[in-house]
């Protein structure tokens, strides 16, 4: 994989789901976690893989960490980062109507193989697998300009950042698309 990825988590040491899969498929990520939780979440997941935010209990949802992981990814002299929810179960394929688990790093590789090709696509990501069905929406292999959630590829060079409590990967990416930029929503791998 080319670029870090980032879990967001907080309250969910002993519930890491998309941790656990990760380790599993040995995937290299670091969640992100506030410094009152830190123990709990290195005691549970491993020390190697928890950042330890700033700031703790703000009250403002998750974007906050986002924004710490963005910039962590900068410091680090990344041109993207991966923002993954904590909640996935897995990454499949689609293939034939039908939905495959597969490899996570060869999912992830796809996506950003893709994804470097243009200058233009800001964020691209992984579609959930509810909303795939099998001989309709699985036709496409991507979709263009809409909503990106829960495993985001995200360019670090724009000038926007994650603001809202609330349905904020629906403002990122209103925010990316209202100045003139792409966004990518991948049906052929998809997230549980």
């Amino acid at each position: 994989m080319k670029y870090p990825i980032y879990i967001v988590s907080k309250g969910r040491w002993e519930n890491h789901q998309t941790a656990k899969f990760f380790k599993e498929d040995g995937v290299d990520f670091l969640v992100v976690v506030e410094p009152q939780e830190y123990d709990l979440y290195c005691k549970h997941i491993g020390e190697q893989y928890i950042l330890k935010t700033d700031f703790s209990n703000l009250g403002q949802g998750s974007y906050p960490a986002r924004n710490f992981a963005w910039e962590h990814s900068i410091k680090n002299g990344h041109e993207r980062h991966w923002i993954f929810d904590d909640n996935i179960r897995g990454i499949r394929r689609v293939q034939n109507g039908k939905k495959i688990p597969c490899k996570t790093q060869t999912a992830i590789e796809c996506v950003e193989e893709f994804t470097d090709r243009y200058i233009n696509l800001h964020i691209s990501g992984f579609n959930y697998g509810t909303f795939v069905v099998p001989g309709t929406s699985d036709k496409k292999p991507f979709y263009l300009n809409c909503h990106v959630y829960s495993a985001l590829l995200i360019k670090n060079n724009m000038p926007y950042r994650w603001r809202m409590k609330y349905n904020e990967d629906v403002d990122l990416c209103l925010q990316v698309l209202d100045n003139g930029y792409c966004t990518a929503l991948f049906n052929v791998f998809i997230i549980d």
